[in-house]
């Protein structure tokens, strides 16, 4: 896949990280523990390793934030956050209309977040099923 072909937006944001790293000689994260990966590195690790730790920063910050508003067993025994995968969160609400879609709002709300003009985010599905996954 080209990336910038298929996100063009992204282009100055990783030639920024390329400038960076020439001026300082290391890729970092942006968020959390601001981890450093030393070179000589490939162009393309050194956006990859601050796109990944800002990536789970976000996730972790939207993590948090379902946990506090759809607590586990808050609504329900058995609701919550029941699953973080590589690129999915998944709640468990109770089946009424009324947590459907405040389900649907916490995880669009939680998910959303703006950086360097970029805005990240995903549009959540409602399944009455795992196996719809």
């Amino acid at each position: 896949m080209n990336w910038h072909a298929n996100h063009p937006w992204t282009k100055p944001w990783q030639d920024a990280e390329h400038a960076l790293y020439r001026q300082r000689n290391y890729a970092a994260a942006h968020f959390l523990d601001c981890r450093r990966r030393y070179g000589p590195l490939e162009q393309n690790q050194i956006p990859n390793h601050s796109i990944l730790a800002d990536e789970a920063e976000i996730k972790n910050r939207a993590m948090l934030r379902v946990a506090s508003e759809c607590p586990h067993r808050g609504w329900s025994k058995w609701s919550g956050l029941v699953y973080d995968g590589h690129d999915s969160l998944i709640i468990q609400v109770p089946d009424t209309p009324y947590y459907l879609r405040r389900g649907v709002e916490i995880l669009r709300e939680a998910v959303h977040y703006e950086w360097r003009g970029m805005t990240f985010g995903w549009d959540p599905k409602v399944l009455t099923s795992m196996g719809d996954l």
